[in-house]
This record gives structure tokens, C-alpha cells and sequence, in this order.
């Protein structure tokens, strides 16, 4: 670089111009690599939590419709003439999809079921007759976790896992993610670029009282679902990523956060100290890794956390909160009103945040704050 024959390294002033004009190259050149890795097929594994209903539900399957029919534009296989997407705007119109893996966790191994074979209807809904022609069984090391081929390019998974117990979190992350982990970036020495995305989106209302009045083990279950499970799946991706090795991959840690995450409320004490906590571990992370980057330290591979209000939906546990003596008349009257957000729709906002990347690694952004925008 010219830079480079100018300075003297004789001079603290010296140093430090030298040392922030290699930064600065440094982080054009990363620039220019994630630039050049857009143009390259991606392979998609998505992990999510709280899959099996409400808002987890309607994320997995329309980011299944979305990367489905990106897919088909990837390889020419659409049957007939193949729409533009509504979700998608200018800037991921150079995503290219090869194919991927989906993982459904829950609690309810009869509901995730059900939701598998919605997320296999979309992933369906653009192929070819020779994409169809495969569905076949595929192992998983892990007891409980099945994946089944679609068809040669996507295959969906559902795992019966109770967050609220440690134990089955540490078990299932040493016998099934982190061995999915390692297969689906080692994808990255065949020519193809992995996309790691997990989705922090469990949750479970602890009792509506007064924080005064909430029992300890009450709140220490709210902190158990809501911070600590998410902490040991995030931490395992971000574990895998940096083992992958720099611009090998791209990982994104989704929150499903909440409006209680930065206002507090009267009765919503335990909901709030959890989603707040929450909030602060992705913005964390996201700040780890933009940090290291920007100081040379290693060189980690590119993961960001997005931290996602996605506003008052309307599903069953709302509804659960409308029936509370304490604080469910507002949400009566928001339901009366039709001013409760359709799961659907919220998660729209959402996958098109993902697919286009147009957020702060770390933020917070609320559904309503990208509509009115």
C-alpha cells in the first residue's frame, strides 16, 4: 500500500497513524470479501426455537417460502414464470441459494410435527420433478432429532427439547447442534458459502404480579427460558463460526424480544427482567465480535444478532394475558380494535430484515419502528 512508504515508525504520533491506516485497510479488505461472497450460492441451516406455534411458526415458514423460491430463481427450476417476491427490496437481490437444512425445537413433539410438514409445503412449493424425487430418511446423531429429506436440496428436523431444563440443553447441544454445526460449514470447502441462522424465540409468561410478589423460582424459570437456554445455543453457533475460520460463513443470532425489553411495566416485573437480560446478551455478542474485527483479533468469521420486537401479536399467549385480572383489559380492548399483530405479518418484517441484512448488528428494532419507516 502507498501508506506504507510514507510513514516512520520512529514517533508514538507515527505509530499510530500506521497502525490506524492498517485497520483501515484491513477493514476494506474485509469490505471486499463479504462483497464477493454475496455472488456465491449460500446453504442455509436455521435453528428455532418455540417453532411449534405462534410466532415462531409463522417465521419458519415464510423464511422456508422465501429461501425456497430464491432457490428455484438460483437454479432455473421454477415451475413457469416465478414472481418477484413483495419481501425482498433491491439490495438481496444478489442472494443465492443452493439449499439447507431446517431444525425445529419445541416442547410439543406433536404440534412440531405439524409445523414440519408446513415448513416442508413451502420448501416444496418451487421445485422441479427432479428435485421431488428424493425423500429418503436422513440420520442425526441425536436420539430424538429426526431429518427428513424434502428433496435433494432442503431437509427439516424437529427436536423435542425443554428449555427450562440445563441438562437437556447441554446434552443436545453436544450430541446434536454442534455436530450440525460442523457438517453444515464444512460446506464452505465445496464451493459453497454457509448461512447460520438460529432464532432465540421461546418464551413462556411467568405468573403477572407485582415484582414484590413473584416468587424467586418464578423469576429464575423466566431467566432459565429466556437468557440462559438462548446463551448456550447462541454461544455454540458463535463457537462453530470461529472454528470455520474468517469469511467462511455467515451466522445471525435472532432474539424475539419485546417492547417489555426497554419499557418497564407494572405486573410484567419477571417478563421484563428476562427480555431485558435477554436484549443485553445478543447486543453483547454482536459487540464481541465487532470489536475483535475491528482490532484485527483473530479475525472472526462475520455472526451479528439482531434483537426483534416483533409487536403485540395476537396468539395464544396473548390471549393468556387477556384473560389476566391484572393486566389484560388494555389487550382486551387492543383485540376489540383489531389492533393486535398477526404473527404472519410481523414475521414478513422479520425475514426481510434477515434476508436483506438491513440492521445494526446488536439493535433493537421493534416491528412498528420498520413500518414507519
Amino acid at each position: 500500500q502507498p501508506f506504507l512508504a510514507e510513514l516512520t515508525l520512529e514517533s508514538p504520533a507515527s505509530l499510530g497513524a500506521f497502525s490506524a491506516a492498517l485497520r483501515a485497510a484491513l477493514a476494506s479488505a474485509r469490505a471486499d470479501a463479504q462483497a464477493a461472497l454475496r455472488g456465491r450460492k449460500t446453504r442455509w441451516l436455521v435453528i428455532a426455537t418455540g417453532a411449534s406455534r405462534g410466532f415462531g411458526r409463522a417465521v419458519v415458514r415464510t423464511l422456508a417460502a422465501e429461501l425456497a423460491r430464491t432457490a428455484a430463481r438460483t437454479h432455473g427450476t421454477a415451475p413457469g414464470l416465478l414472481p418477484d417476491s413483495p419481501l425482498l427490496s433491491v439490495e438481496s437481490k444478489g442472494l443465492r441459494v443452493e439449499g439447507g437444512t431446517f431444525l425445529l425445537l419445541g416442547r410439543d413433539s406433536a404440534a412440531l410435527e405439524a409445523v414440519r410438514l408446513e415448513v416442508e409445503a413451502e420448501l416444496r412449493a418451487f421445485e422441479s420433478a427432479s428435485e421431488s424425487a428424493i425423500t429418503s430418511h436422513v440420520n442425526s446423531k441425536g436420539a430424538s432429532t429426526a431429518l427428513n429429506a424434502v428433496n435433494s436440496r432442503w431437509a427439516v428436523g424437529t427436536h423435542a427439547l425443554d428449555l427450562g431444563d440445563a441438562e437437556a440443553i447441554s446434552s443436545f447441544v453436544q450430541a446434536t447442534l454442534s455436530p450440525l454445526l460442523s457438517r453444515a460449514l464444512s460446506s464452505a470447502h465445496a464451493g459453497v458459502h454457509p448461512q447460520v441462522l438460529l432464532l432465540n424465540n421461546a418464551a413462556e409468561l411467568p405468573p403477572l404480579l407485582p415484582i414484590v410478589s413473584l416468587p424467586t423460582a418464578a423469576l429464575a424459570a423466566s431467566l432459565q427460558l429466556c437468557v440462559l437456554a438462548p446463551a448456550a445455543l447462541a454461544t455454540a453457533v458463535a463457537r462453530a463460526a470461529s472454528l470455520a475460520g474468517p469469511f467462511c460463513c455467515n451466522a445471525t443470532v435472532v432474539h424475539t424480544s419485546s417492547l417489555f425489553a426497554v419499557e418497564p411495566a407494572r405486573s410484567w416485573g419477571g417478563y421484563c427482567v428476562a427480555k431485558a437480560a435477554a436484549d443485553m446478551l445478543h447486543a453483547v455478542l454482536a459487540a464481541e465480535f465487532a470489536h475483535a474485527n475491528a482490532e484485527g483479533e483473530g479475525e472472526l468469521p462475520a455472526l451479528r444478532t439482531l434483537n426483534y420486537a416483533p409487536g403485540p401479536l395476537d396468539t395464544d399467549m396473548q390471549a393468556a394475558v387477556r384473560a389476566s385480572a391484572s393486566v389484560g383489559a388494555e389487550f382486551r380492548r387492543m383485540k376489540e380494535r383489531g389492533q393486535l399483530v398477526d404473527p404472519f405479518a410481523s414475521a414478513e418484517v422479520l425475514v426481510r430484515l434477515i434476508l436483506c441484512e438491513k440492521f445494526e448488528s446488536g439493535q433493537h428494532v421493534d416491528y412498528y419502528d420498520v413500518l414507519n419507516t
